[in-house]
């Protein structure tokens, strides 16, 4: 499975362009940020290295690569080291130009995109005014028909390469009034026509190296062949090009994240504090597996939304969600990056400030972080729901040997209606009462084993109708949208613990005792790993295998065990010799019936309805069959399939985020106060915004994780752990917000609001705490 979307080519290009980044033009920031300008020889040596029209067609002096080229670019300038050139270049080739290339004529092309992409030219896009910003329909700025030319007559302010851009793409009024989202129109604008002049150049807390100018045109003549597009239909144009200018920040947002994450490692490891490397301190290596889990959340959803955008599709809201995560994410690491640095990092000499100025405008241009919130707000109230982002949109699709590639595809499409059809009949309508009694049928391991769905990631010689890792996690996600998450856990304990177990480590005939039976659901298995005094340090355990004859005796407890209290066996750790550290444990299957095995029900916040317990085990003997795979080998195995439990637990946990949110918006449409409907306040429309945003980083992640697992990549167990500590705390904070738009009503336990939080809960604790997701990341780090 190709789990990155770019070609050999693309990384050669990488290659390419960070060396030109790193040669000629980052080791020239503080001389150009002094200078409060850079030469213009940089546009002309971009575009004479092709830089500057990457995706643009050759006929019209680009490369005619592949949007996956464009990608490449912003990330790679993104890592300049400061924020101003890349702005400027991000304006030539993402901003000003695509319109021309889009609705332009051969003429127009000829004329102002051919030479911009070769660097010869200089371009800006001119939309915001003093009175108009992101109201694109607000703006003043007037032309006014005269024969066969146009009259413009107004002023655009903030405007990016403004002092000496040779044109500028701009958005003015030809009909209508300030409002009116009709009668706007795009022209190219020379700015060497008499009544175009520079009013003034802007002082600017950060992106100092690039000119940034208020404009002023009175009485400024264009040509008709100036008009670009059609009349009118600017407005929808303007639309279409804001979509780009959104992607490439986010690109760039990434990649200037990604170098300050480089930097912070290499300081971590150098800079000593107490006698040691301060990345050797707990709380520095956490933060840095923060910064590094955050941002992979980013790039995912942001390659997701590129392969949209690639496709010729218009993910107008996933687009959003980029613009937001990336210009967030840029400035908070930046912060965080800094806050790690110490005092040198508030000094300019690090050039930690420096970023920490320039990021902080990708929360404000193109959009800001509030108008990206009301359009995420708006649109998920729409038809769009939570699920339009990128990946509803190319979930099924063919594989074109480039881009990010699908992992489901129709066949999964289908079995995503068949399981929600399932759960539905079958589960959902009885989720109160079996909360309420705290349990649900035994039978209902049956039920689900003779619909199949126990066995997707199974070989059919064993029942099982894979094997299927994606179907797998269809069927995870289907089911935790019933909002029981003690059942869910049951269920999904079953086949993704101890049944995986068997089949990747037993015998035939092991299989055909023990798992086959387990895919029918005919029988109930657990796995016990956790003990009192061992949780998540799996090399801690103490309960004990000692081999007697052809016998093992098992003596030892077992606690917080899904299944536990009712399975009919259990895969068993324990320690077969205390001698050889990870290589002397061992896994055993334990049937729940034998002598010397106890077990009790345990009481719990939330999964009132799992049965998990807490089991002791007092000289249990277990022929040597039973023991799962050769002695000593039991600590690797966990270790193994701790990535597909952790990847489960993320995909479910993605679901139950969003099944919180669409219950807070739903109470939200109900609930009135102060005379509308409590959902409809600002301050909520933009939280609901917020969570989608988050639940889209947090899928995106979780579905890299599956790919990666499913690849054997080596970094499986590290990007599961990402994803874990990703979900699970997301998923709390979503319930909890829920919670508390439902007031009194989401504290009562007639309301699922409540178990929804009481339920989330758990997951940032099992399966391997927040706090050891973060050791594992760090450790991987290098720390």
């Amino acid at each position: 499975m190709r789990i990155e979307p770019f070609t050999e080519d693309h990384d050669q290009l990488r290659q390419t362009i960070r060396r030109w980044v790193a040669e000629e033009i980052s080791p020239h920031a503080a001389e150009w940020e002094a200078d409060g300008i850079f030469p213009r020889e940089v546009f002309s040596r971009a575009g004479e290295l092709g830089f500057l029209g990457l995706s643009v067609p050759e006929e019209w002096g680009g490369s005619g690569g592949d949007y996956w080229a464009t990608v490449v670019w912003g990330e790679e300038l993104g890592r300049a080291g400061f924020g101003g050139v890349p702005m400027a270049l991000g304006v030539q080739t993402d901003m000003a130009t695509p319109p021309i290339h889009e609705f332009g004529t051969d003429e127009q092309k000829r004329r102002w995109l051919e030479p911009a992409m070769r660097g010869e030219k200089i371009a800006a896009i001119a939309i915001t005014e003093p009175d108009a910003g992101s109201d694109v329909a607000g703006i003043r700025t007037r032309a006014v028909r005269d024969g066969d030319d146009w009259i413009i007559n107004g002023a655009k302010t903030y405007i990016t390469n403004g002092t000496r851009a040779d044109f500028c793409t701009m958005v003015v009024r030809t009909a209508g009034k300030p409002g009116d989202h009709s009668g706007v129109s795009l022209f190219l604008v020379d700015t060497d026509l008499p009544g175009f002049s520079v009013a003034k150049k802007l002082d600017k807390m950060g992106m100092r190296s690039s000119d940034t100018a208020e404009l002023s045109l009175v009485d400024v003549r264009v040509s008709g062949d100036a008009l670009l597009g059609e009349e009118g239909m600017g407005f929808g144009e303007i639309m279409w090009q804001l979509q780009g200018e959104r992607i490439i920040g986010a690109l760039q947002a990434v990649g200037t994240a990604e170098q300050l994450l480089e930097r912070a490692t290499t300081y971590a490891r150098e800079r000593t504090a107490f006698g040691r490397p301060i990345g050797s301190f707990q709380v520095q290596r956490h933060r840095l597996a923060e910064i590094a889990t955050r941002i992979e959340a980013t790039r995912r959803l942001v390659y997701e939304t590129a392969e949209a955008w690639e496709r010729g599709l218009y993910p107008t809201l996933s687009i959003a969600m980029i613009k937001l995560a990336g210009a967030r994410l840029a400035h908070w690491v930046s912060d965080e990056v800094m806050q790690l640095f110490g005092g040198f990092g508030y000094a300019e000499e690090s050039g930690i400030p420096l970023l920490w100025r320039d990021m902080r405008l990708l929360r404000i241009g193109g959009g800001a972080d509030e108008v990206q919130l009301e359009v995420i707000g708006k649109l998920i109230e729409g038809a769009g729901g939570l699920r339009e982002p990128a990946r509803a949109q190319v979930a099924v699709g063919e594989d074109r040997g480039v881009g990010v590639q699908p992992l489901y595809r129709e066949e999964h499409e289908a079995l995503r209606k068949s399981a929600r059809a399932f759960v539905e009949a079958e589960i959902t309508p009885n989720v109160e009462a079996w909360e309420a009694a705290r349990d649900f049928p035994r039978e209902l391991f049956r039920t689900v084993g003779q619909a199949g769905f126990f066995g997707m990631k199974f070989d059919p010689a064993h029942g099982g109708s894979g094997p299927d890792f994606v179907a797998q996690a269809v069927w995870i996600e289907e089911l935790a949208r019933a909002g029981s998450g003690g059942l869910a856990a049951d269920l999904g304990a079953h086949s993704d613990l101890p049944a995986l177990y068997i089949d990747r480590a037993g015998t035939e005939e092991q299989k055909q005792r023990w798992l086959v039976p387990s895919i029918a659901g005919e029988v109930v298995g657990a796995l016990a790993i956790t003990e009192p005094d061992a949780g998540s340090d799996v090399n801690g355990i103490r309960t004990r295998a000692v081999r007697d004859g052809d016998d093992w005796v098992i003596n030892g407890a077992k606690t917080y065990i899904t299944n536990g209290s009712w399975s009919d066996f259990v895969v068993v750790l324990a320690t077969t010799d205390p001698e050889k550290g990870h290589g002397g444990k061992s896994l055993f299957v334990v049937e729940a019936n034998l002598p010397g095995v106890e077990r009790r029900r345990l009481s719990m916040l939330g999964w009132h309805t799992s049965h998990t317990g807490e089991l002791s085990f007092t000289d249990v003997r277990v022929p040597d069959e039973n023991r799962l795979g050769e002695a000593g080998t039991g600590f690797y195995q966990v270790m193994q399939n701790f990535a597909w439990e952790r990847v489960s637990m993320s995909l479910g946990a993605i679901v139950a985020a969003e099944e919180s949110v669409l219950g807070a918006m739903a109470y939200g449409r109900e609930r009135q106060a102060f005379g509308r409907p409590i959902g409809s306040f600002q301050t909520w429309r933009h939280r609901f915004a917020d969570l989608a945003t988050r639940i889209a980083e947090g899928r995106a992640l979780t579905d890299h994780a599956l790919r990666v697992m499913i690849a054997g990549r080596e970094d499986a167990p590290i990007e599961a752990a990402k994803a874990k500590r990703f979900t699970q705390r997301l998923a709390v904070d979503c319930a909890d917000w829920a919670v508390q738009i439902h007031g009194g009503a989401g504290y009562m336990m007639e309301y699922p609001a409540q178990r929804w939080l009481r339920d989330a809960r758990l997951g940032p604790i099992g399966g391997g705490t927040d706090e050891i997701m973060a050791e594992i990341i760090g450790r991987s780090m290098g720390f």
